[in-house]
């Protein structure tokens, strides 16, 4: 077997992790775009009175045990937030509706609409991190060798999901104040400014895992180039080796979203528009962070054959969440008289409502797929795994 991939060394502490205008509808995606938005406004009143319809969450399974710590510490609030995603879903298309039936200032209303959005998600997403950290989501295979290449993947994936714990509550906090007209906390200002810092310093190691484990992925993609067969073993290889690429080149997007936010992070306390950019571009990296440990998770199986199931629907979720984030900055950005008095930007409203709409199904079935932390359940292993992972030997008898 090939030798694994050099385990970061870097581990800087937690402490120091704090974390349109209009355009030709004839050209480009975004006019592409906006014609298919103007083509599902005439959907929006049937979508609204089928949204009203949608009944409560699915009963448990029969059998279930309502009162166990799984239904309590992860299920509960999965399901809480899955509920609030579709209270806002269901407002978010009313107040769309409202808008571009020309009732009232649509301007306006898109800027309170992404008001409304920062301040759900501001409630939901820790609801998502706190059943994360109660679930097999966090928890390491503990089959693998402690040198095995598996076993350092583990490591980084749990080393992200860290760091986004870290940083939601410095991105969101500040985005809100950013994004709002009262001047911004001196000392949210420091902790945006360390955060920046810090995770720049954090995800280093991460960047050095990626590139290590692409360059192992090589002799891989060069075995399969030289087969002529489309069977379940070389598929599962080209899933794996796609897998590390995404992720190398997700990683590596992060570092210049942060490289670029230390341009606007570290103006004054009175520059708004320096603000919004750090803002955005911050929330960029969390979503390309997001996407980072799903791709991990999938690749967990796909290379190592360990399942990260749950892992990868928790953060797929969270990813699904900052985007939705996103697009309510783009909502409040463009959508503001200072900048566009006759801004039309209401494809980032429905941009957002299908972000919300995914995230919610995301919720619901990682209340199939997850177990409570520190499980005894014992996945199957992955037979068509591409690169296996070293087994942990077993304890020698005593004499």
């Amino acid at each position: 077997m090939p030798a694994a991939p050099d385990h970061p060394n870097t581990k800087p502490s937690m402490a120091q992790v704090l974390f349109l205008s209009k355009q030709d509808k004839s050209r480009g995606p975004r006019g592409e775009l906006k014609m298919m938005c103007a083509m599902t406004r005439l959907l929006l009143v049937p979508l609204v009175a089928v949204l009203a319809e949608v009944g409560p969450p699915p009963p448990l399974p029969e059998g279930s045990d309502k009162t166990s710590p799984f239904q309590d510490k992860v299920v509960a609030p999965l399901r809480e937030a899955a509920k609030e995603l579709q209270d806002a879903g269901a407002e978010l298309l009313k107040s769309i509706a409202h808008s571009v039936s020309g009732q009232g200032n649509e301007d306006a209303a898109l800027m309170e609409m992404g008001v409304e959005l920062r301040k759900t998600l501001g409630e939901v997403v820790p609801l998502l991190l706190q059943a994360r950290a109660n679930s097999s989501a966090v928890d390491i295979d503990p089959r693998p060798a402690a040198a095995s290449k598996a076993t350092m993947a583990q490591e980084v994936l749990l080393k992200l999901q860290v760091y986004t714990d870290w940083a939601w509550p410095v991105l969101d906090g500040y985005s809100k104040a950013a994004f709002s007209d009262e001047p911004m906390p001196e000392d949210m200002n420091m902790r945006m400014q360390r955060g920046t810092n810090g995770s720049l310093t954090y995800l280093s190691s991460v960047l050095t895992f990626a590139w290590t484990a692409a360059q192992y992925q090589f002799p891989v993609i060069e075995d399969l180039m030289a087969r002529n067969d489309s069977s379940g073993e070389v598929l599962v290889k080209a899933g794996c080796s796609a897998n590390y690429a995404q992720l190398l080149g997700d990683i590596t997007q992060v570092f210049s979203d942060l490289s670029e936010s230390k341009i606007y992070c570290f103006q004054s306390l009175t520059n708004k528009t320096a603000q919004r950019e750090c803002a955005m571009n911050s929330l960029k990296s969390l979503d390309k962070v997001t996407a980072s440990i799903a791709e991990a998770a999938n690749a967990m199986w796909q290379c190592f054959g360990i399942f990260w199931g749950c892992s990868q629907l928790m953060n797929s979720a969270y990813n699904k969440l900052s985007q939705a984030y996103y697009s309510s900055f783009q909502m409040s950005r463009w959508c503001s008289q200072a900048v566009d008095a006759s801004c039309d930007e209401d494809y980032y409203a429905f941009k957002a409502l299908g972000a919300l709409s995914a995230a919610k199904g995301l919720l619901q079935s990682a209340t199939q797929d997850c177990d409570i932390k520190g499980g005894t359940i014992m996945h199957p292993i992955n037979p068509w795994a591409a690169t296996p992972f070293m087994p942990r030997k077993a304890p020698e008898p005593s004499a």
